[in-house]
């Protein structure tokens, strides 16, 4: 009987993460209004918005 709940209880609480998650389809995406940093190495903080891998 341990054994058995030993399995069952992890394999439920499992399921039930899996069951109450939602979709990824789902996901909502947030516009972002502004960037700080306390310094910079010459990549300022205004480089993560504009989209370019090579500014970062």
């Amino acid at each position: 009987m341990r054994r058995t709940l030993a399995v069952a209880v992890p394999l439920a609480l499992l399921t039930a993460g899996l069951a109450a998650a939602p979709p990824a389809s789902a996901a909502t995406s947030l516009p972002v209004g502004g960037v700080i940093a306390s310094s910079d190495d010459g990549n300022v903080p205004a480089n993560t918005l504009d989209g370019d891998l090579a500014t970062r």
